[in-house]
């Protein structure tokens, strides 16, 4: 809420005795604090004629300027509450007209600008604290129009932007500290289009891209620092399209790729820097469905995999590195079904594991070198549940127990290698009782 006070002064200027009301109001603090001070007129409604004074809630003058026939003419002041000047506008009937200054608070210039019947025009300058230029932009009709450009503390040049009716049009370039470009990129009013270059500090191009129609067109390439190809292929409507093929940054060949509308298709080859194959990968169905192999560096295979309708599927093999079978494991949509079957290095089985639905249900056995099982466990989606037996290389029990839900329950029976009974023990869902 704020109050108003009028007082009747006559001014002297005109040869008629013309009334100003001088006005004050006040915010609405406990102390009522003097706000503003102005004075107006009657013609055919009250207009503010003369001086106009604001001031902050601490009694601290913030704005000063001059009214004539209801709007602002000559100069508007605004201040900090250190009394520092904060902004210089020029006004014209009620327009900023000329230039407009800003400061902060310890009186530096940071910002200039010219109006032009209340819109922006030619240059508008920002600086740092300082007085290095930070931005400079030209105007037209209170949009950007022109060439834009931003500048590092060091007074290095930044950035610099093309615009044109107020949208980015033609060149933006940017640079790093040191002066060199670090990136190029063309605009259509505002739009991405045509050239886009990065680079690295050294001045060597980092990618080159084309852009049109609001999507990636044309040859895409992408470099090391030390100018060595890293990327190449080609894009067609946003999307890659044949043949991407890329390189280690010694040169050597690390990748061939076949793709159609950004997914791989058909056979897709990884190879080691020594030009050694490393996988072999073949895709369907927009990348749905796949098969591949592993391979070490010597050429073993080390792997085999296969995907459907983008779950893992159907029998997954992993070889050592003398290319002996290590594991076999089935998938159905994703998840571990049927027998899990481990080896040793002479694919002798170590260990069988059911899964169901990615879980181990059913028996789990496991074997000694010469064949023979070591123990036998059984499995309710991944809890111990039901006999359990370990035996000695002679196949007579070592312990024979019973779990429940992960926890052992019943008569544990303990042998030794004749097959006599050392201990019994009694359980309750995993709590001994004698």
């Amino acid at each position: 809420m704020k109050y108003i006070v009028s007082f009747v002064i006559f001014a002297t200027w005109s040869p008629l005795a013309i009334a100003q009301e001088k006005n004050q109001t006040y915010y609405s603090d406990e102390l009522g604090s003097l706000k503003e001070e102005y004075y107006v007129v009657q013609k055919d409604t009250a207009v503010l004629e003369g001086p106009y004074i604001k001031y902050s809630i601490t009694g601290q003058v913030i704005i000063t300027g001059q009214y004539q026939d209801g709007k602002r003419v000559g100069e508007f002041v605004n201040l900090y509450e250190n009394g520092q000047i904060q902004r210089k506008t020029h006004y014209e009937t009620g327009l900023r007209q000329g230039q407009t200054e800003v400061f902060d608070s310890e009186g530096r210039l940071i910002q200039q600008g010219t109006f032009v019947n209340d819109s922006l025009a030619g240059e508008l300058i920002t600086y740092y604290p300082s007085g290095i230029v930070k931005n400079t932009s030209m105007f037209k009709a209170d949009r950007p129009d022109g060439v834009v450009k931003e500048y590092y503390p060091t007074g290095v040049l930044k950035e610099e932007v093309n615009y044109s009716k107020g949208k980015q049009h033609g060149l933006n370039t940017t640079y790093y500290e040191s002066g060199s470009p670090k990136s190029k990129i063309n605009y259509t009013y505002g739009v991405i289009d045509g050239i886009m270059i990065s680079y690295y500090p050294n001045g060597q191009i980092d990618t080159e891209a084309h852009q049109s129609n609001h999507s990636l067109q044309g040859e895409y390439t992408k470099y090391y620092a030390n100018g060595q190809l890293k990327l190449q292929g080609q894009y067609m409507h946003g999307m890659r399209n044949g043949d991407f093929t890329s390189y280690y940054e010694d040169g050597s060949l690390e990748k061939k790729l076949h793709i159609v509308d950004d997914h791989m298709t058909g056979a897709n080859l990884t190879y080691y820097p020594d030009g050694t194959l490393k996988i072999k990968a073949n895709y369907s169905n927009d990348e749905k469905n796949w098969t591949a192999e592993e391979y070490n560096q010597a050429g073993v295979l080390i792997a085999t995999r296969q995907y459907k309708d983008q779950f893992k599927s159907g029998t997954w093999k992993y070889f050592n590195e003398k290319g002996k079978l290590a594991i076999k494991e089935t998938y159905e949509t994703g998840k571990l079904t049927g027998k899990r079957t481990e080896y040793d290095d002479k694919e002798n089985i170590i260990q069988t594991t059911n899964y169901e639905k990615g879980k181990k249900h059913g028996e789990s056995i496991v074997y000694f070198n010469n064949g023979k099982k070591s123990e036998e466990s059984n499995y309710k989606f991944d809890r111990l549940d039901g006999a359990y037996v370990k035996y000695y290389k002679s196949q007579n029990p070592e312990i024979q127990g019973q779990y429940t839900r992960n926890e052992k329950n019943g008569e544990w029976l303990y042998f030794d290698k004749k097959g006599e009974i050392e201990k019994k023990e009694v359980y309750k869902f995993g709590r001994l009782l004698k």
